[in-house]
């Protein structure tokens, strides 16, 4: 699937893009890659052409987001409810976002931050604690200063 997306990527990248806009699951898994997402986004970024684009897009907000996802992005947007039903705002925030990084000729960055915690599925539903509390903190963390907080509560992946 990887080496699939990163193919077509390829092909576009020949004809000439001023962005790349993915919309990622996030928590995707596979036998041969521990970082399924991550290991995408280091791929589109070592493509000819790809490494100054911006890289934009959103994805679950129960992801298992990582440095890497981190890294390979400028900005990539959670949603903010689960369920689901928030995923054309956030695709259309995300897009908005794109958009004026273009204007601007300004790509932001994104930053990886691992908060210690794990819940159970029960625990991810945004209508109610924990993770209604924690989407309702974001405002307070950095009063005064402009940046988008995506929380996710991630899935315990064991195997």
């Amino acid at each position: 699937m990887v080496a699939g997306v990163c193919l077509v990527a390829d092909a576009a990248l020949r004809t000439g893009l001023d962005a790349v806009y993915l919309v990622l699951h996030g928590a995707m898994v596979s036998p041969v890659h521990e970082d399924v997402e991550g290991e995408l986004l280091s791929r589109i970024r070592e493509l000819p052409g790809a490494t100054s684009l911006p890289v934009f897009g959103v994805f679950d907000l129960h992801a298992n987001y990582t440095p890497r996802m981190a890294a390979g992005a400028n900005c990539l947007v959670a949603y903010r409810e689960n369920p689901h039903t928030d995923g054309r705002a956030m695709a259309v925030h995300a897009a908005e976002l794109l958009h004026r990084c273009l204007n601007a000729g300004k790509a932001p960055r994104q930053y990886w931050r691992h908060a210690r915690v794990v819940w159970p599925p029960t625990g991810t539903g945004t209508a109610a604690p924990p993770m209604r509390d924690l989407e309702s903190m974001r405002g307070h963390w950095r009063p005064g200063i402009k940046l988008l907080c995506s929380e996710c509560g991630g899935w315990l992946l064991l195997c």
